[in-house]
């Protein structure tokens, strides 16, 4: 309902706070809007990634070795396997709009970002 009737922009951050106990699954999390912030004391199923902010885009890279997350004015990569910031790329960052897409190119050797204000790319590695 919050993404319906704030659209894109979404609430102001930390709006509703869910507190959760237990166990989560991969998708938690997944579909948030804009101000809805989720912790979870307990377990997650499979690899998590701890972010400084709320993602706006997410990409998996065609080997999915990486994952791409766009989020706070920049574009991070992290590895799969350890959820580890992967230590070979460095943070893209100056978006001063939010990003709505990312992509890879089908060798991973590019990446693609659009947001409102410009469509860089970059070379991951």
């Amino acid at each position: 309902m919050a993404a319906k009737k704030y659209g894109f922009a979404g609430l102001p951050d930390e709006t509703i706070h869910f507190k959760f106990h237990g166990n989560a699954g991969q998708s938690f999390g997944a579909f948030l809007a804009k101000g809805v912030t989720l912790t979870l004391e307990g377990d997650a199923n499979g690899t998590t990634i701890s972010l400084p902010g709320e993602a706006e885009a997410l990409a998996f890279s065609p080997d999915n070795e990486l994952l791409a997350v766009a989020g706070q004015g920049a574009i991070r990569l992290f590895e799969t396997q350890s959820g580890q910031p992967d230590s070979g790329t460095p943070i893209l960052a100056g978006y001063p709009a939010p990003v709505a897409s990312i992509s890879f190119s089908d060798d991973r050797r590019w990446m693609a970002a659009g947001s409102g204000d410009a469509v860089p790319a970059a070379d991951p590695g």
